[in-house]
């Protein structure tokens, strides 16, 4: 197994590799504010600055670390329907995330080796991820095996963030008014989620690697249909609330 340079790396893994380095774990045991940590505020306004950066308008980042923000349409698709992209900026509790140290394994096969700490090997076998096997020859990003790698859901903040780059840099491609969100998730009782169905990146995520792939995922609720009167109240992050 070697290192690949990050410089070797495409925008999308580069982005990632930067946001899983802000901090933004939250706190299931605090039930009394939103977000449940003031980590989530930092993420948020890093977030903030890149959606500027990215040229987006106007961008907002709120008491309650919700980001969103909007991108133009391509010139000829104004009046098409707007669509959202929304992922989460928080992290679990369940392993420290805390000083994460990401870096680019080529993967020869055998065990992922993420890292040794403390004199153990932090590895993922084929017996626990079978489908290593199918990324022999590849890059995979992984933590330096002492915390998780926060890919859920910064993957999925990282590949629309470098969505809007492309589009930045291409204005020949065409598409229509984006409208971005990046939110809490229910990681305590306090942190909501603004929309019931998402974007976001499907993962294979062990407490210590990753590897990055487009898809569609909903949460159980049925999202509403998206007609030109409810699509507004839709892409409108919702007040946080308790359960």
């Amino acid at each position: 197994m070697s290192e690949t340079a990050t410089h070797q790396l495409p925008d999308v893994a580069e982005r990632f590799m930067r946001y899983v380095q802000v901090d933004s774990q939250s706190n299931p045991d605090n039930d009394t504010v939103t977000p449940s940590t003031p980590a989530q505020h930092e993420m948020a306004r890093y977030l903030g600055e890149e959606l500027k950066a990215l040229g987006c308008t106007d961008v907002t980042v709120d008491e309650h670390a919700y980001v969103t923000g909007t991108f133009a349409a391509s010139k000829g698709a104004e009046l098409a329907p707007a669509l959202m992209l929304c992922s989460h900026l928080d992290s679990v509790i369940d392993a420290p995330a805390s000083g994460i140290k990401p870096h680019v394994v080529h993967y020869e096969g055998g065990d992922l080796v993420a890292g040794v700490v403390n004199g153990k090997t932090i590895a993922t076998t084929q017996e626990q991820v079978p489908d290593l096997k199918d990324f022999v020859g590849m890059d995979i990003i992984c933590s330096d095996g002492s915390t998780l790698l926060s890919a859920d859901d910064k993957a999925g903040v990282a590949e629309i963030c470098a969505l809007l780059k492309r589009l930045g840099d291409n204005p020949e491609l065409a598409h229509p008014t984006l409208k971005i969100a990046f939110v809490l998730t229910r990681r305590s009782v306090t942190e909501q989620a603004c929309l019931t169905w998402t974007n976001s990146a499907q993962l294979t995520d062990t407490p210590s690697t990753v590897r990055l792939s487009a898809s569609s995922t909903t949460s159980a609720s049925t999202p509403p249909t998206p007609t030109s009167t409810s699509r507004a109240s839709w892409c409108t992050p919702a007040a946080p609330r308790t359960l």
